[in-house]
């Protein structure tokens, strides 16, 4: 799976990988975020959107008017050593070569991991329905929530697996902890589509998912661990 070593990481480590955060139904729509864990160093590569239209100003209504707006993603990557307060953002639009601005850890990671308190809600409630499969190291754990206040009932669905439990990102870290097994899916799916509540109508089903790929096979990513080492000094702690 593993096609190099990166910058940082010798033969002797644990060696390099790639989870990929997938979510999908929002909207929709699906989306992703990668965590790049080598050695000592992390990077987080994410999507932000950024709208473009052209807005003229029309003299017989003496108000502007704007064209249709294009809604592209961008990419950045943020990259920090595991134990330090500050890291380093880099625009993928931009050269490497250009300063870098550095962020704290906390604030930056904070708005890119997925996790959700809510899920402890498992820690209190018994599933309605358990399975094991592959030699009792993959567990799936069905809860149906009823329909309550206007809200539409849906399922959710927890899939846990010990193959991954060297991981380290995690959806919920009580519930990997309590089940000693890494939470990597979360599934809900509506008995219903429209919320009665709030007058919309939802998705039918939505799922967020950790998986392992293998390091992509572009200079990119090797690019930004090079320059981090460049910047602190042979990948120091900040």
């Amino acid at each position: 799976m593993i096609i190099t070593l990166l910058p940082g990481c010798t033969s002797t480590e644990k060696a390099p990988y790639v989870i990929e955060i997938r979510s999908t139904g929002y909207s929709g729509g699906n989306d992703y975020y990668r965590a790049y864990y080598n050695g000592d160093l992390r990077m987080y590569e994410y999507h932000y959107a950024v709208d473009s239209g052209v807005v003229a100003f029309d003299t017989t209504k003496t108000e502007a008017v704007s064209s249709p707006t294009n809604r592209t993603l961008r990419t950045r990557y943020f990259l920090f050593h595991k134990d330090s307060t500050y890291g380093y953002k880099f625009e993928q639009q931009t050269s490497i070569r250009e300063e870098p601005e550095r962020l704290r850890v906390d604030s930056i990671v904070k708005t890119i991991v997925l996790q959700s308190a809510g899920l402890e809600e498992a820690l209190q409630t018994l599933p309605d329905t358990i399975e094991w499969s592959g030699g009792r190291t993959v567990l799936r754990e069905v809860y149906i929530v009823k329909a309550e206040n206007g809200y539409p009932g849906f399922t959710r669905t927890l899939y846990y697996s010990k193959k991954l439990n060297h991981v380290g990102e995690s959806f919920s870290p009580k519930l990997d902890s309590a089940r000693q097994m890494k939470l990597y899916k979360v599934e809900a799916k509506l008995a219903e589509l429209y919320n009665s509540t709030t007058s919309s109508i939802l998705p039918p089903s939505i799922a967020n998912e950790m998986i392992v790929i293998p390091m992509p096979d572009s200079l990119k990513a090797i690019g930004y661990f090079n320059e981090y080492y460049k910047i602190t000094a042979e990948g120091k702690k900040q």
